[in-house]
């Protein structure tokens, strides 16, 4: 369980993961990346009340999440392994023994994972339930409850919106990530793909099938501090980029072909190219340029049309200007 200044949710988180892990031996290590609120206390005082089930990872300066996020990993003795952020919650106890069943049954599987209920206050919180608020649903995306590994791995790199599953929603063995990190550890732990849940997933997918375990599983709460709700454009651009240089490393080191990441390069490099268009940063743009370009894939006209604009300052402050004024029409 990772957590940064969240004072306020990460009592709920741990009390979740605690009652849905009722019948299972479990134990929950917690990383704190030395928030700045009370965070550290409140896990503190539950690491006290619960010795025999919680152990709170050692003071240390910020790692940022995927140091962070490894840190933990290495430090769990189970057989088994699901993560659960400091302000989410896990959901329905069924799943989580339903998955470690189905990853027993299925020796050649290295993940099962169930749905997600992706909402902006923890469903729980609300007088009936999910009634109140508004959410959705994050279920599995196959026609099929087993997936092949090679299926699931280009997927998971060619993702538009969505990852195939939320990795938090899910139980993966333990052994197969140590492995992974044995093998090549900047493949599954580089702090410069700026997130954890895809170099897991496909070394998991690498090393075997997934299962799928119907059933709600997590409560993903989406919100200003998670990148997905981040209004920053300049973080999503740097975040996004990054993402895609992840998938670009990951694909060739996993074997798949360029070709079949297409959807997930195009739709990325729209978006960046656009978003660094309309911010006016030269040096933000020409990050993106040159990580798109190491695709060799053919770009949008559209996106194509901005790169030429923004070749010269005055094109470039034109074309922003004509752009904000068809937006604001409604004309694009």
């Amino acid at each position: 369980m990772l957590c940064y200044n969240q004072e306020r949710s990460i009592g709920g988180a741990i009390e979740s993961v605690m009652k849905r892990c009722e019948g299972v031996d479990y134990e929950i290590v917690i990383g704190d990346d030395a928030s700045c609120d009370g965070t550290r206390l409140v896990c503190e005082q539950y690491a006290s009340r619960f010795p025999d089930k919680i152990r709170l990872m050692p003071k240390a300066p910020n790692k940022g999440l995927v140091r962070n996020y490894f840190d933990c990993l290495e430090a769990c003795r189970g057989e088994f392994i699901g993560d659960c952020s400091g302000d989410d919650r896990w959901i329905t106890s069924e799943p989580v023994r339903n998955q470690i069943r189905a990853l027993r049954k299925h020796p050649d599987a290295s993940v099962a994972f169930s749905d997600t209920v992706v909402s902006a206050v923890p469903i729980e919180e609300t007088p009936d339930g999910a009634a109140k608020i508004h959410f959705r649903i994050q279920g599995n995306p196959f026609p099929e409850s087993i997936i092949s590994g090679r299926e699931m791995l280009r997927r998971t790199l060619n993702h538009i919106d969505s990852l195939p599953y939320m990795l938090s929603a899910a139980i993966y063995r333990r052994e197969t990530l140590e492995y992974a990190l044995r093998k090549s550890r900047v493949m599954v732990c580089n702090p410069e793909f700026r997130c954890e849940d895809v170099p897991v997933m496909a070394a998991l997918a690498d090393a075997g099938k997934a299962v799928y375990v119907p059933g709600q599983s997590l409560n993903y709460i989406e919100n200003e501090n998670s990148i997905t709700g981040h209004s920053d454009s300049r973080r999503h651009v740097e975040f996004y980029t990054a993402t895609l240089r992840c998938s670009r490393i990951l694909g060739d080191y996993y074997g798949v072909d360029r070709k079949a990441l297409k959807a997930s390069f195009r739709h990325k490099s729209d978006y960046l190219i656009s978003t660094a268009f309309n911010i006016g940063d030269r040096q933000l743009l020409d990050a993106v340029k040159r990580e798109i370009s190491l695709w060799d894939l053919p770009l949008s006209l559209k996106t194509s049309a901005q790169i030429r604009l923004a070749s010269g300052r005055l094109l470039w402050r034109l074309g922003r200007g004509v752009k904000n004024i068809l937006q604001k029409g409604n004309v694009i």
